[in-house]
C-alpha cells in the first residue's frame, strides 16, 4: 500500500511539474508574439537621440521598487536596466518612438548574452574596443531587418563625450556621490539581467505612449501571459503631452495590481513648485524632480475627464526629500472638477 502510495504522489508531482511548465513554455511563447512596428515619426526633443540617461537620482526610486517581480515596460536605455534589475522584473519590455534607441537596446542585449560580467559589458563600450564590439553586433543582429542602419546607431554610441561609456562612467560617480549601487556594482543585478536575456525574456521595440500601437499589444500580451506590469518607466516624457486620449487609454489597459508603480521625472517646475535633488547633471538648465505614483492611482487620474499638465497632476504629491516625491491623492481630493475637455 505504501509503495503504490509512493508511485502515485511521485506520478502527480510529476505531472504537476510538467504542467508549470507548460506554463512557464506559454508565458515565453506569449512573450514572443509578434508585435508589428508602430508607424509615425517621433516627437521634437531637445535633443535628437537620448542614446543614455542624464538623470542622476535614479537611486531615490530603489527602496520603493525592490524585489517586485512581474512586467516591466520602459522608455529610453540604460536606466531600465538599473530599474528593471531592481526590481527583479521577470519579463521586459523596452520600447521608445525614436529607432535609434530601440537599436541601442538591442545592441546592450547582444553585448549582455556575450558578456558574464559587468566587466565585460563595459569595455564593449570603450571606443578602443569599437572594432571588436561590432563584428559581436555583426553575428549577433544580422538578421535584423534594418540591419544597414545600425552601424550609424554603433558610431553614436561609441562617440567620446555622449556615448555610452560616457554613461557607464558616470555611473561610477553616482556610486561615489549617493551610494548607487547596481548592475555595475552589484553582481545579482547584472547576473539577473544576463538570464532575463538568456532565456529571451527581453524585447525592444519601436513605440509611441501616445498611440494605440504597441503599448496596447504588450498589455494584451501581458494579460494573456498573466503577468502584472509593475513598473512602467517614462521619464520625462509626458512633459510633451497633455495626458491625450489614447495615453489614457494605454495606462487604463494596462494589467496592472496594488504594487505596480509608474516612475517618472519631470524637468518642468523642477527649477520651481517641484525641486530637484542635489547631484543633478544640469542643474542650472533641465535638472530633475523625481516621482513615483501608484498605477492603480495614475488609472483614477485618466479616468478623469478633464485637461490635465503635469504641474496639476503633480499639485497632490507627498514630499519624501528634496526633489523626490510619491504621487498619492486623487482628482476629488484635489478637489478638481470633470470638464469633458482632454487633450486629443
Amino acid at each position: 500500500m505504501r509503495l503504490f502510495y509512493f508511485i502515485f504522489l511521485t506520478k502527480c508531482i510529476l505531472l504537476n511539474c510538467q504542467s508549470l511548465d507548460g506554463r512557464l513554455i506559454s508565458k515565453q511563447n506569449l512573450f514572443q508574439s509578434e508585435v508589428p512596428e508602430e508607424s509615425g515619426t517621433k516627437a521634437k526633443l531637445t535633443a535628437e537621440h537620448y542614446l543614455i540617461s542624464n538623470e542622476r537620482r535614479i537611486d531615490l526610486y530603489k527602496p520603493y521598487i525592490q524585489n517586485m517581480g512581474g512586467g516591466y515596460i520602459g522608455v529610453g536605455t540604460d536606466q531600465n536596466l538599473t530599474l528593471a534589475a531592481w526590481t527583479r522584473s521577470e519579463f521586459i519590455w523596452l520600447m521608445d518612438f525614436d529607432p535609434v534607441v530601440v537599436k541601442i537596446n538591442k545592441m546592450h542585449i547582444a553585448i549582455i548574452r556575450n558578456c558574464v560580467d559587468y566587466a565585460c559589458f563595459k569595455n564593449s563600450w570603450l571606443p578602443s574596443n569599437q572594432k571588436e564590439t561590432w563584428l559581436l553586433l555583426e553575428k549577433e543582429l544580422k538578421n535584423e531587418k534594418d540591419f544597414s542602419e545600425y552601424k550609424k546607431a554603433f558610431q553614436l554610441a561609441m562617440s567620446k563625450n555622449y556615448g555610452i561609456h560616457s554613461r557607464l562612467n558616470e555611473l561610477d560617480f553616482m556610486t561615489k556621490n549617493f551610494g548607487f549601487q547596481s548592475f555595475h556594482t552589484d553582481p545579482n543585478d547584472y547576473n539577473h539581467l544576463r538570464q532575463l536575456v538568456l532565456k529571451n525574456r527581453i524585447r525592444a521595440l519601436k513605440g509611441d505612449l501616445k498611440r494605440n500601437g504597441t503599448m496596447r499589444l504588450i498589455s494584451k500580451i501581458a494579460t494573456e501571459m498573466d503577468i502584472p506590469i509593475r513598473i512602467v518607466y517614462t521619464s520625462n516624457a509626458e512633459e510633451y503631452f497633455r495626458f491625450p486620449e489614447e495615453y489614457r487609454q494605454n495606462i487604463l489597459a494596462l494589467p496592472t495590481d496594488e504594487k505596480s508603480y509608474h516612475v517618472r521625472t519631470f524637468s518642468t517646475g523642477a527649477k520651481s513648485a517641484l525641486g530637484f535633488p542635489e547631484g543633478e547633471k544640469y542643474p542650472d538648465q533641465y535638472p530633475f524632480h523625481y516621482n513615483l505614483q501608484k498605477i492603480e492611482n495614475l488609472k483614477e487620474w485618466m479616468r478623469f475627464r478633464a485637461f490635465l499638465t503635469p504641474i496639476t497632476l503633480m499639485k497632490g504629491r507627498r514630499e519624501i526629500s528634496k526633489g523626490f516625491s510619491i504621487q498619492e491623492s486623487t482628482p476629488v481630493q484635489q478637489k478638481l472638477k470633470e470638464t469633458g475637455r482632454i487633450e486629443k
